[in-house]
């Protein structure tokens, strides 16, 4: 089940903001994204609405981080 909510995550960001992200599920309802800085502010949206609406949908609680640089 985690596996299949991951991938809905995926999906739904690639399709509001065209970019690609990691996706940890940390429970069944629970989820950190790692994303390039600039998705960011799209993926959250105006005053969070984006990220809000995605975790209604998908029944998902989305914590959204900056995805690490590799060294």
């Amino acid at each position: 089940a985690e596996l299949r909510a991951a991938e809905a995550i995926r999906r739904e960001i690639r399709r509001l903001v065209g970019g690609d992200v990691e996706v940890k599920m940390l429970s069944e309802h629970s989820a950190i994204v790692r994303a390039d800085a600039d998705l960011i502010p799209k993926i959250i949206g105006r005053g969070g609405r984006t990220v809000e609406s995605l975790q209604r949908k998908l029944g998902v609680r989305i914590d959204v981080r900056e995805r690490e640089e590799e060294s």
